[in-house]
Protein backbone atom coordinates (compact mmCIF):
# COMPACT_ATOMS: atom_id res chain seq x y z
CA UNK A 1 0.00 0.00 0.00
CA UNK A 2 1.62 3.49 -0.66
CA UNK A 3 0.60 6.51 0.62
CA UNK A 4 1.22 9.97 -0.96
CA UNK A 5 1.97 13.55 0.81
CA UNK A 6 1.48 16.20 -0.91
CA UNK A 7 3.68 18.95 1.04
CA UNK A 8 2.81 22.83 0.39
CA UNK A 9 5.65 25.78 1.05
CA UNK A 10 8.54 23.69 2.06
CA UNK A 11 11.35 26.79 2.97
CA UNK A 12 14.41 26.74 1.47
CA UNK A 13 17.01 28.56 2.90
CA UNK A 14 20.50 25.96 3.13
CA UNK A 15 19.82 24.41 -0.16
CA UNK A 16 18.40 21.34 1.18
CA UNK A 17 15.22 19.41 2.06
CA UNK A 18 15.17 16.70 4.88
CA UNK A 19 12.77 13.64 4.81
CA UNK A 20 13.36 12.34 8.20
CA UNK A 21 11.92 11.02 11.27
CA UNK A 22 11.23 13.44 14.21
CA UNK A 23 13.68 11.50 16.57
CA UNK A 24 16.72 11.62 14.13
CA UNK A 25 16.64 15.66 15.24
CA UNK A 26 16.65 15.25 18.95
CA UNK A 27 20.70 15.33 18.95
CA UNK A 28 20.44 18.61 17.41
CA UNK A 29 17.92 19.52 19.68
CA UNK A 30 14.95 20.16 17.51
CA UNK A 31 13.36 23.41 17.29
CA UNK A 32 10.27 23.19 14.78
CA UNK A 33 9.88 26.16 12.67
CA UNK A 34 6.04 25.74 11.88
CA UNK A 35 6.13 28.66 9.21
CA UNK A 36 8.40 26.49 6.46
CA UNK A 37 8.34 23.01 8.44
CA UNK A 38 5.95 19.94 7.67
CA UNK A 39 5.00 17.34 10.55
CA UNK A 40 2.72 14.54 9.41
CA UNK A 41 1.78 11.39 11.38
CA UNK A 42 3.10 8.58 9.89
CA UNK A 43 2.99 4.23 10.89
CA UNK A 44 6.17 3.35 11.79
CA UNK A 45 8.67 1.69 9.38
CA UNK A 46 10.91 1.64 6.50
CA UNK A 47 9.66 3.26 3.65
CA UNK A 48 10.97 3.66 0.28
CA UNK A 49 10.06 7.05 -0.95
CA UNK A 50 9.64 8.58 -4.41
CA UNK A 51 9.78 12.39 -4.63
CA UNK A 52 8.62 14.79 -7.18
CA UNK A 53 8.98 18.65 -6.99
CA UNK A 54 7.16 20.06 -10.23
CA UNK A 55 9.17 23.87 -10.20
CA UNK A 56 12.47 24.41 -9.37
CA UNK A 57 14.91 27.00 -10.32
CA UNK A 58 16.07 23.22 -12.44
CA UNK A 59 12.59 22.79 -13.59
CA UNK A 60 11.05 19.01 -12.86
CA UNK A 61 13.25 17.30 -10.85
CA UNK A 62 12.93 14.02 -8.89
CA UNK A 63 14.30 10.86 -6.99
CA UNK A 64 14.01 7.85 -4.66
CA UNK A 65 15.54 7.18 -1.29
CA UNK A 66 14.61 5.13 1.91
CA UNK A 67 13.29 6.26 5.38
CA UNK A 68 13.48 5.47 8.35
CA UNK A 69 10.11 6.21 10.61
CA UNK A 70 10.63 5.22 14.32
CA UNK A 71 8.55 7.76 16.34
CA UNK A 72 5.65 8.12 14.30
CA UNK A 73 6.06 11.09 13.14
CA UNK A 74 7.74 12.46 9.69
CA UNK A 75 9.53 16.24 9.23
CA UNK A 76 9.54 17.39 6.01
CA UNK A 77 11.88 20.48 5.94
CA UNK A 78 15.18 22.46 5.10
CA UNK A 79 17.11 20.96 8.17
CA UNK A 80 18.23 24.65 8.98
CA UNK A 81 14.86 25.36 10.44
CA UNK A 82 14.77 22.03 12.83
CA UNK A 83 18.45 21.94 14.25
CA UNK A 84 19.05 24.58 16.45
CA UNK A 85 22.70 22.77 17.01
CA UNK A 86 23.28 23.62 13.12
CA UNK A 87 26.96 23.83 13.38
CA UNK A 88 26.83 20.11 14.55
CA UNK A 89 24.15 19.34 12.15
CA UNK A 90 26.74 20.62 9.23
CA UNK A 91 29.89 18.83 10.70
CA UNK A 92 28.16 15.49 10.95
CA UNK A 93 26.85 15.37 7.16
CA UNK A 94 29.75 17.22 5.80
CA UNK A 95 27.50 20.56 4.77
CA UNK A 96 25.53 18.52 3.88
CA UNK A 97 27.07 15.79 1.33
CA UNK A 98 26.10 12.89 3.20
CA UNK A 99 22.85 11.21 3.51
CA UNK A 100 22.64 10.04 7.30
CA UNK A 101 20.77 7.06 7.48
CA UNK A 102 17.19 6.44 7.24
CA UNK A 103 16.69 10.36 6.11
CA UNK A 104 15.73 11.30 2.99
CA UNK A 105 17.73 14.56 1.62
CA UNK A 106 16.87 16.28 -1.63
CA UNK A 107 19.57 18.91 -3.16
CA UNK A 108 18.74 19.16 -6.74
CA UNK A 109 16.51 22.19 -6.52
CA UNK A 110 19.36 24.81 -7.98
CA UNK A 111 18.69 27.67 -5.55
CA UNK A 112 16.78 28.75 -2.29
CA UNK A 113 13.02 29.53 -2.16
CA UNK A 114 9.48 28.08 -1.20
CA UNK A 115 8.53 25.20 -2.73
CA UNK A 116 5.70 21.85 -3.54
CA UNK A 117 7.24 18.51 -2.56
CA UNK A 118 5.03 15.47 -3.71
CA UNK A 119 5.92 12.54 -1.28
CA UNK A 120 5.06 8.79 -2.31
CA UNK A 121 5.63 6.20 0.60
CA UNK A 122 5.63 2.49 0.18
CA UNK A 123 6.43 0.20 3.23
CA UNK A 124 10.06 -1.90 2.70
CA UNK A 125 8.60 -5.34 3.57
CA UNK A 126 10.51 -7.92 5.69
CA UNK A 127 12.87 -9.73 3.12
CA UNK A 128 12.49 -7.06 0.29
CA UNK A 129 15.75 -5.59 1.36
CA UNK A 130 17.73 -8.75 1.14
CA UNK A 131 15.98 -10.11 -2.32
CA UNK A 132 17.00 -6.57 -3.79
CA UNK A 133 20.58 -6.65 -6.38
CA UNK A 134 23.37 -5.46 -4.68
CA UNK A 135 24.18 -1.44 -6.12
CA UNK A 136 27.74 -1.55 -7.20
CA UNK A 137 27.42 2.40 -7.41
CA UNK A 138 26.27 3.13 -3.79
CA UNK A 139 29.15 5.38 -2.36
CA UNK A 140 30.23 4.76 1.50
CA UNK A 141 31.89 8.31 2.51
CA UNK A 142 35.61 7.79 3.94
CA UNK A 143 35.67 10.78 6.20
CA UNK A 144 34.73 14.33 6.10
CA UNK A 145 36.59 17.53 6.86
CA UNK A 146 35.61 20.61 9.24
CA UNK A 147 37.14 24.08 9.90
CA UNK A 148 37.99 23.01 13.55
CA UNK A 149 40.32 20.53 11.92
CA UNK A 150 42.00 23.27 10.42
CA UNK A 151 42.98 24.42 14.16
CA UNK A 152 45.35 21.77 14.16
CA UNK A 153 47.26 23.09 11.24
CA UNK A 154 47.60 26.00 13.15
CA UNK A 155 45.80 28.76 10.66
CA UNK A 156 44.69 31.74 12.80
CA UNK A 157 41.02 32.59 13.00
CA UNK A 158 41.45 35.41 10.21
CA UNK A 159 42.68 32.16 8.02
CA UNK A 160 40.13 29.56 8.40
CA UNK A 161 36.65 32.12 8.47
CA UNK A 162 38.19 33.68 5.04
CA UNK A 163 37.47 29.90 3.82
CA UNK A 164 33.73 29.83 2.45
CA UNK A 165 31.89 26.45 1.71
CA UNK A 166 33.79 26.12 -2.05
CA UNK A 167 37.01 26.25 -0.50
CA UNK A 168 36.32 24.12 2.13
CA UNK A 169 35.20 21.59 -0.69
CA UNK A 170 37.96 22.01 -2.89
CA UNK A 171 39.62 21.09 0.20
CA UNK A 172 38.37 18.29 0.40
CA UNK A 173 38.54 17.14 -3.12
CA UNK A 174 42.53 18.29 -3.19
CA UNK A 175 42.69 15.45 0.02
CA UNK A 176 40.65 12.62 -1.57
CA UNK A 177 43.00 12.90 -4.86
CA UNK A 178 45.84 13.32 -2.55
CA UNK A 179 45.19 9.91 -0.74
CA UNK A 180 44.09 8.24 -3.91
CA UNK A 181 47.87 8.99 -5.17
CA UNK A 182 49.59 8.00 -2.15
CA UNK A 183 48.59 4.73 -0.79
CA UNK A 184 45.18 4.49 -1.06
CA UNK A 185 44.73 1.40 -3.05
CA UNK A 186 47.16 -0.53 -1.16
CA UNK A 187 44.99 0.47 2.22
CA UNK A 188 42.17 -0.64 0.57
CA UNK A 189 43.33 -4.36 -0.42
CA UNK A 190 45.11 -4.76 2.75
CA UNK A 191 41.71 -3.84 4.84
CA UNK A 192 39.10 -6.00 2.69
CA UNK A 193 41.39 -8.71 3.41
CA UNK A 194 41.01 -8.05 6.84
CA UNK A 195 37.48 -8.23 7.01
CA UNK A 196 37.02 -10.80 4.66
CA UNK A 197 38.80 -13.01 6.79
CA UNK A 198 37.12 -11.78 9.86
CA UNK A 199 33.78 -12.92 8.00
CA UNK A 200 34.90 -16.46 7.27
CA UNK A 201 36.31 -16.94 10.95
CA UNK A 202 32.66 -15.95 11.89
CA UNK A 203 31.04 -18.02 9.04
CA UNK A 204 33.24 -21.27 10.12
CA UNK A 205 32.99 -20.59 13.85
Amino acid sequence: MKTKIIVENVGVDAGLIMVADKDYYKKYKDVFDQKFSHQFDIDKGEYKVNWRIKKSWNGSIQGTGEVNITSGVLYVSDPCYIAEDWGKWLKDTNVGDIEPNGTLLIDKMGGDGVYKVELTFEKIKNGDKKSEKVNWNKEFPLTSICRHDLRDINLTTQEIESLDNEDMKRIASKLADAYLENGFWDDLKIIVEDILKDKDKEKNG
